[in-house]
């Protein structure tokens, strides 16, 4: 597995340094054509569609209760302008609605002064018009929904004059009224806190309510219909009274609301760049005025922008329509694309200064771009399982957002990477950061007399030594990080708070509550959060209608059949969930307008169609007959929701009423269009659940792919699930709910945790140590500052979030919070504590698991078949091996020293060598620079010369020839006293081999 792994990243690391190559040589071409790229996807923007509509985010599409609301359309058409009942539309309707409340201190809206004030609002309402074309003014009389020739208003029998006589006469019942002697009203559902007598007569009500119903017939009344509650929700936020209060709504405001607080963040996103901007600069901006890297920091802020740019442009032109959560998405890219910009600096910091730049670029997209391309793909592949989403506001996030996860990786590799070659190429010149001017070098004018200033910023030169750019944002914590993490007492307080964090997560995670309420979408300022307020205070405890729809052909006439439907209705009432007294059932009143005579089926539907409609016009719409009015195709028939204070239980009671259906004998279906929302409340949890389950196997995946120790994969997995767990449990300390925002940030999380973690492990795997603790020491120098830098370009990314006005965004802020803060903590904490303790012993920079122990004898033999002894002594951190000649002509040693580091390879490779050469004879020195051999006679040999070698270095007498490679060596120094030719190979010297042995040093 190690084998595979190392050939795997080999071949891609080979891929990504001809790359590096590549942009080395072409920067300005591709540079402009990156730009030039970004602003023409952008432009798609133009063509972007807006998806607002509560219903369609926040529920699950092709849902049974949106496949129920089908069917019930089908069967019985909408009648809103001529016999309205509320009960029996397949949606919640079209109104606009004001609740009102006394500002007296006795808090009785039935006063004198109160029912004046209520008439005056009531009047106002009636006189809201609307323009439209080829009709004139519209007022709400001519478009309101209509039954028996009236308007349809909740609560508008407080302005009459039969109410308001009866009410002063204390006559007035609770809860049926009958202001007509053919009329009866229930009153209980537009007055709330009343007061009774002994009578059960009404004395008084801390609040009543008016709803104003419109007609949705046709196209055109619906178009109207809107017009007209825009115009109402203007005009109720004009009204001011001395006496009342009100709270006030339109069927169309949640939608308008959310829509209008998501999409008005703009500044935020503003501030949040100018954050990002700085902190970037503030962390690359070490060193000289030469070697400064604060412009790189910045452009790669801009490249994550373009990447944003590029996603909005392009998703829109593939039709894919915006919908609120999106606009968290920048926010989001930043943090993600600074992250990778940090992980390609680093990459760069730790390439041979002196190197050419087109060595420099390679081995930086050698190294980093792997990096970089494990926690794109990681991020991609979750937000690809979110696009699965059965939530058309997860499924269009995560669409925007994987695909500018795509479009920033590609210009972080592409424009950030050819801003850096123009950086190295201006530090290669000596060139000011700020002016491009050629600046002299600090020690050509030190001594002239010029002031600090001048030397200091007039003055630079290019970085000698690698980490020489690092600031002490990157050099502190690199130092203080292990010293932290491996102090014994830190291990013992990390292993028992992580333990008490898993147990309160788990007791957490089984107390958090699922679904959305959607009215805490909006802002706390706006006026539908106020009318939200007052209706679950005053009017929460009205539940929703249910039908049972007979889905077919029944004969109704029948004993048994009737007798069915009565055990259909008596279960449903019998349900916790149900209210036992409610029950609208034509069945029950046709049986009494007959005497429950039995009839056989023709007189049954004809005196039904006849002669019961007549007397009961509210059933007309309730029983669907076929055209000549031979045949019942359909009937339903209602019960009601009992007061349910949450959403689990209103899930229940959904579920319980299609069983209830499912298990009568009749061909019945449960519906109500309040179902359509309640079904997040029993999908969120399986959905999210298979989702996440989804992401962390593919993950799973990737983590064999580039970390292929099944160790490693479990320490991943595990600390994948912890996380998971841990985000969990903390929604419910945290007052959130598990719905389809918190579901985002669950599909978020399987990325970060793999990205954070991957990097430990990845890092330890390759790390050198005699002991774990110096593994992980390892591990953590090398990876553990770019982790908190992505951590904090992550955490900067949203942090303006919280101060949205937005709750969406708030929500989306606190959960993300959680998942950088945990994610952080197990991959600086968690996870080098356990790796320290029972992390593999095994690394895979070795060949095999061998320790050569002193005075190990190998038998070789040389050019000559003469036989060498090779004596070993194995170091902490390296390998010293003398080779003598054993009856050799010459007394003179062939001496191969490594210090402090090992030989892994030396065949076909690259490395950085820092060391003495050496010619067989005394009359030509080598000296090598860059890629380029040269050679004159003034010299025996190099001293102190940093040799970015990637070819064979031959003395000029062709008598030796020495192959590098990159695999750590530190020194190396051979002396050959014999033409002798060499080329070293783990366990080959040329034509002679190292029997028995492949010899791996430590």
């Amino acid at each position: 597995m190690p084998a595979l792994y190392q050939h795997t990243e080999k071949f891609i690391g080979g891929i990504f340094a001809s790359y590096g190559r590549f942009i080395s040589r072409h920067p300005w071409q591709i540079l402009i054509g990156s730009l030039i790229l970004s602003v023409s996807l952008g432009l798609g923007m133009l063509a972007m569609e807006r998806e607002s509509n509560v219903e369609a985010l926040y529920t699950p599409i092709n849902s049974q209760a949106s496949i129920d609301r089908a069917r019930v359309q089908e069967l019985y058409p909408l009648t809103t302008a001529s016999d309205f009942f509320i009960y029996q539309l397949p949606n919640l309707g079209l109104w606009g609605e004001v609740i009102v409340i006394s500002k007296a201190g006795d808090s009785n809206v039935l006063t004198e002064g109160v029912l004046n004030s209520v008439a005056e609002l009531y009047e106002e309402v009636l006189n809201i018009s609307v323009f439209v074309n080829n009709t004139g003014n519209v007022t709400y009389t001519d478009i309101c929904a209509v039954l028996l020739g009236n308007c349809v208003i909740d609560g508008g029998l407080f302005v009459s004059n039969w109410f308001r006589s009866s009410f002063n006469e204390t006559t007035v019942p609770y809860p049926i009224v009958s202001p007509t002697p053919t009329r009866s009203l229930d009153i209980s559902f537009v007055l709330s806190g009343v007061k009774l007598n002994d009578q059960d007569m009404l004395l008084g009500a801390e609040s009543l309510r008016m709803r104003f119903y419109l007609r949705e017939d046709t196209t055109e009344e619906r178009s109207i219909s809107w017009e007209w509650e825009r115009k109402f929700v203007e005009r109720m936020a004009s009204f001011k009274h001395d006496v009342i209060d009100i709270a006030y709504a339109s069927s169309e405001s949640l939608y308008i609301e959310i829509d209008t607080n998501t999409g008005g963040d703009t500044f935020l996103f503003s501030i949040t760049f100018s954050i990002m901007i700085t902190y970037a600069s503030l962390v690359t901006s070490a060193g000289n005025f030469v070697s400064s890297r604060g412009h790189l920091g910045r452009l790669g802020v801009i490249a994550a922008v373009m990447g944003i740019v590029s996603s909005l442009g392009l998703v829109a032109l593939c039709g894919v329509k915006f919908v609120n959560i999106v606009g968290v998405m920048p926010f989001l890219i930043l943090g993600i694309g600074v992250d990778d910009m940090f992980i390609i600096l680093a990459g760069y910091g730790q390439t041979e200064p002196s190197g050419s730049v087109e060595y420099r670029i390679s081995e930086t997209f050698r190294t980093s771009a792997i990096a970089i391309t494990i926690t794109s793909l990681t991020d991609l592949l979750a937000f690809c399982v979110g696009a699965t989403s059965s939530f058309l506001s997860v499924r269009n996030f995560c669409i925007y957002t994987g695909v500018a996860v795509i479009w920033c990786y590609i210009f972080q590799i592409t424009f950030f990477g050819c801003c850096l070659v123009l950086h190295e190429r201006r530090v290669k010149a000596n060139r000011h950061c700020l002016t491009c001017h050629v600046l002299p070098f600090p020690e050509e004018i030190r001594g002239q007399g010029k002031s600090c200033c001048v030397f200091c910023c007039c003055t630079g030169s290019p970085p000698e030594f690698k980490g020489q750019e690092d600031g002490p944002c990157d050099r502190i914590p690199r130092v203080c990080l292990p010293k932290i993490a491996l102090w014994p007492p830190v291990k013992m307080l990390v292993l028992l708070l992580f333990g008490w964090y898993l147990g309160m997560s788990i007791y957490g995670a089984t107390q958090v509550k699922e679904g959305l309420i959607l009215s805490d979408l909006v802002t706390d300022d706006s006026y539908y959060h106020k009318y939200a307020d007052s209706w679950r205070r005053y009017y929460g405890d009205i539940g929703p209608v249910i039908s049972y729809n007979m889905d077919g052909p029944v004969p109704y006439w029948t004993e048994s059949t009737q007798e069915d439907i009565r055990r259909l209705l008596s279960t449903a009432r019998e349900s916790p969930y149900l209210d036992s007294d409610f029950e609208i059932s034509w069945l029950e009143d046709y049986l009494k307008f007959n005497n429950y005579e039995v009839f056989p089926k023709d007189r049954f539907i004809r005196e039904l169609h006849m002669q019961f409609f007549q007397y009961y016009p509210q059933y007309r719409n309730d029983i669907k007959f076929n055209d000549d009015h031979t045949e019942i195709l359909s009937a339903r028939f209602y019960v009601i929701s009992r007061r349910l204070n949450s959403s689990t239980l209103e899930g229940e009671m959904m579920k319980e009423s299609r069983d209830i259906a499912s298990k009568s004998p009749l061909p019945a279906f449960a519906y109500a269009g309040a179902f359509i929302y309640y079904e997040q409340y029993v999908s969120i949890v399986p959905t999210t659940l298979i989702t996440v389950s989804i992401a962390v196997i593919a993950m799973f995946v990737v983590g064999l792919l580039f970390i292929p120790h099944p160790l490693s994969i479990i320490y991943i997995t595990v600390t994948m699930v912890m996380i998971l767990v841990g985000l969990f449990g903390i929604l419910h300390f945290w007052g959130l709910t598990l719905n389809s925002i918190t579901m985002i940030n669950f599909i978020l999380s399987v990325g970060f945790c793999i990205d954070f973690c991957a990097h430990i492990c990845h890092a330890y795997m390759h790390a050198e140590g005699a002991t774990r603790d110096d593994r992980v020491v390892q591990a953590l120098k090398k990876v553990g500052v770019p982790i908190l830098n992505g951590a904090m370009s992550s955490l900067l990314g949203i942090l303006m979030l919280a101060f949205s006005e937005s709750n969406v965004f708030i929500s989306f802020f606190k959960t993300m919070l959680l998942v950088i803060v945990l994610g952080l903590l197990h991959a600086i904490l968690f996870l080098p504590v356990v790796l320290s303790l029972i992390g593999p012993t095994t690394s895979l920079q070795r060949v095999e698991k061998k320790r050569l122990l002193f005075e190990d004898t190998i038998e070789v033999s040389d050019f000559y078949g003469k036989e060498l002894a090779v004596k070993t002594m194995s170091l902490q951190s390296g390998m010293h091996v003398v080779s003598s000649y054993e009856n050799s002509p010459s007394k003179n040693p062939v001496l191969f020293e490594t210090l402090p580091s090992k030989i892994n390879d030396i065949h076909d490779e690259r490395m950085s060598v820092e060391a003495e050469l050496h010619a067989p004879d005394d009359d030509v020195s080598t000296k090598v620079i860059g890629d380029d051999i040269s050679s004159d006679a003034d010299s025996a040999n190099i001293q102190d010369e940093t040799l970015p070698v990637e070819k064979e270095l031959h003395a000029p007498d062709d008598v030796s020839t020495t192959k590098t490679t990159d695999d750590g060596i530190g020194q190396l120094s051979l002396e050959m006293f014999e033409p002798l030719e060499t080329t070293a190979v783990a366990g080959n010297y040329a034509e002679g081999s190292i029997l028995h042995e492949e010899i791996t040093y430590l």
